[in-house]
């Protein structure tokens, strides 16, 4: 039975979010046994809704941070993939735990 945790960790936005990384955590996302959301102020995006994360980091300035909320097991190595694609920008490592396709 796997241990289902909530953990929350702030992401600083170094650089601009492409669309490429959006994708790759969108789909890390999905893949993901549990849920992923960003959250600004009052603002709370699913991660898994390609429109509302671009919406959500087209607002997002240079420098600013946010906070990522993981419900599910494993989260803290969750939340590393998502602050490795956003921070590194790299997006052709990422592995997902329920499928066996890797994002390029």
């Amino acid at each position: 039975m796997k241990k289902i945790e909530s953990v929350s960790s702030i992401l600083p936005i170094n650089d601009t979010i492409t669309l490429k990384q959006l994708m790759c955590i969108s789909d890390y996302a999905k893949s993901y046994s549990g849920s992923i959301k960003i959250v600004r102020g009052r603002q709370e995006i699913n991660m898994t809704n390609i429109p509302a994360l671009t919406a959500f980091f087209l607002t997002i300035r240079k420098g600013s941070n946010v906070s990522i909320h993981v419900n599910g097991p494993n989260v803290q190595s969750a939340i590393n993939q998502i602050r490795e694609v956003c921070i590194s920008g790299n997006t052709d490592y990422v592995t997902f735990s329920n499928s066996k396709e890797s994002l390029i």
